[in-house]
Order: structure tokens, then C-alpha cells, then sequence
């Protein structure tokens, strides 16, 4: 009967021992469990200890909205310059009458000077002696001529034509106002009197005593009847 009982005991004790061992792997799985666990935990929190570290000593960076990129701005246009007179263009009223130094019929100088301060002048400019639209105007003046004096105001016709072919218009029609000689445009030009091509802007200038320019006609509208228009504007100047 021991002899039967012996391996029983055996299997028992072997039991017993595989148990234990069991027991034992078990006890050592969940220690290991536990420290890996308590590992993991530790680096957890010193990763987020780091964090916190880095972010509380990182210097701080003020956030700023960016601004819309400001609309280019259309370039300043430059000042507009008052408008220049046109070089040998109409006089203009209130200003310096040009000087001149003009030969009449007879070569005699006449100068706009001489009459400073004792009779106000009108300059007709006319294209060109003994055609109908210029006689017509020039023996309108002729025919005024009295009611100019009385005025103070003498009267000159200015062409380009030359001195003797002044001296044949006067004769022929008898003018009785000098005719200048501006044989060389300079007079013409600079009262404002010249066309394209060399001719002549049939046109009138009346200059005061103080040597302004009082009126102008520029163009003449109607040249017979013109010398009447000038009368009137002088009486009215001088009322």
C-alpha cells in the first residue's frame, strides 16, 4: 500500500511545485507589468515636465496681424502750367504796348514813344496797299480823321508794303495819316498781325497815352465799317 501511495505523493509534491512556480512567474509578470507601467508613467510625466519647461522659459513672441498690403497710390500728376501766350499771338489788354521804330512813307522814323503822354494811337495792321478791302478801311479812316484829333489819337497804317508804294496809295486817295514801311515784318509780328505764309491778319491795336494796350481787334470783322467801331471804343475810353 506505501508503494502505491509514493507516486501519488509524487504527482502532488510535482504539482505543488509546478504551482508555486506558476505563482511565482505570475508574481514576477505583474512586477514587471508594474514597473514598466510606472516607467511609462515616469517618462510621461518627464516629457511633460520638459514641456512645460521649454514653454515657460521660450521667449514670447507678440503675435501681430499682418496688415493688408496698402493700395499703390496713383502717381501725383504734375501741376498744370498756366497756359503760355502764343509766341507773336493778339496782344492782350492792360499790357505794354511793343515799342517800334518804323520809316513812313517819306523814310521818316516813327517811333511808338514819341507820342507817350500826348495822344493815345491806333495801329491798323492791312495786308497790302490798293486792294478793295484795305482802301476801303483806309479811307474810312481818312474820312474820320478829324473826329480822331479831336480825341487825341493819331492814326497809322502798317503793311509790309515798302516806302514808295505808301507813298502812291496816300497820293492816290488822299490819305492824311502816315503809312509804316514794315518791310521787314518785325512790327507786324510782334503786334500780333502775322498769318502762316507771310501774310498779314488784317487787325487793329489802339494804344493809350501811358503806352498800354487799350483794345484789339483781332481778326478785323468788316473793314469798312471797322474805323467806326475804333471810334466808339476811344470816345468810350475816354468818357
Amino acid at each position: 500500500m506505501e508503494s502505491n501511495q509514493r507516486p501519488k505523493r509524487a504527482r502532488t509534491a510535482a504539482a505543488t511545485v509546478a504551482s508555486k512556480a506558476a505563482a511565482a512567474a505570475k508574481k514576477s509578470t505583474a512586477a514587471a507589468s508594474k514597473k514598466a507601467k510606472t516607467s511609462t508613467k515616469a517618462a510621461a510625466a518627464a516629457a511633460t515636465a520638459a514641456a512645460t519647461t521649454a514653454r515657460a522659459t521660450a521667449p514670447k513672441v507678440k503675435k501681430t496681424a499682418a496688415k493688408p498690403a496698402a493700395a499703390a497710390k496713383p502717381a501725383a500728376k504734375p501741376a498744370a502750367k498756366p497756359a503760355a501766350k502764343k509766341k507773336g499771338g493778339p496782344l492782350e489788354v492792360g499790357t505794354e504796348a511793343p515799342p517800334f521804330a518804323v520809316k513812313d512813307q517819306d523814310g521818316a522814323e516813327v517811333t511808338l514813344e514819341s507820342f507817350r503822354g500826348e495822344n493815345n494811337v491806333v495801329v491798323f495792321f492791312y495786308p497790302k496797299d490798293n486792294t478793295p478791302g484795305c482802301t476801303k478801311e483806309a479811307c474810312k479812316f481818312r474820312d474820320l480823321k478829324d473826329e480822331y484829333d479831336r480825341l487825341d489819337c493819331a492814326v497809322l497804317g502798317v503793311s509790309a508794303d515798302h516806302e514808295v508804294s505808301h507813298g502812291k496809295f496816300i497820293a492816290k486817295y488822299g490819305l492824311n495819316f502816315r503809312l509804316l514801311a514794315d518791310t521787314d515784318r518785325s512790327l507786324i509780328k510782334s503786334y500780333g498781325a502775322s498769318k502762316a505764309g507771310d501774310k498779314i491778319q488784317r487787325s487793329t491795336v489802339l494804344v493809350d497815352k501811358e503806352g498800354k494796350v487799350a483794345a484789339v481787334w483781332n481778326p478785323v470783322i468788316g473793314a469798312e465799317q471797322h474805323p467806326v467801331q475804333v471810334l466808339a471804343k476811344l470816345k468810350e475810353i475816354m468818357m
